[in-house]
């Protein structure tokens, strides 16, 4: 089971993120520009699903998430997707992991 064959769903700030660490990658020169251009266009080539923007209260949920697991604004938006959806959830991120495990958010292995 992968993205690339049954897609997948992310917040609206997706796309925000990816692009902001692409920049700040080719702002340093640590990764060659054809190959982040190659990333971009493999990632956006994707079934990836963008969720539509959240209300003001929607996004105050999101605050209180937050500070109930330690996480970033970012990352709560991730997890509370995932619970929404009933999603497994993909990060690398400790603090996301146990905090989806807390909340009974399975996540998926490569």
């Amino acid at each position: 089971m992968s993205v690339a064959e049954n897609g997948g769903i992310v917040p609206a700030h997706f796309w925000f993120e990816v692009l902001y660490n692409v920049e700040k990658f080719a702002r340093r020169r640590s990764l060659d520009p054809g190959r982040l251009d190659d990333f971009l266009m493999s990632l956006s080539s994707l079934p990836i699903t963008i969720d539509p923007s959240r209300s003001a209260a929607q996004m105050l949920d999101l605050r209180d998430i937050a500070r109930s697991h330690d996480l970033n604004i970012f990352d709560a938006g991730y997890l509370e997707l995932a619970v929404r959806e009933r999603f497994s959830l993909i990060t690398r991120d400790t603090r996301v992991a146990k905090a989806a495990l807390a909340v009974g958010v399975s996540l998926f292995r490569a």
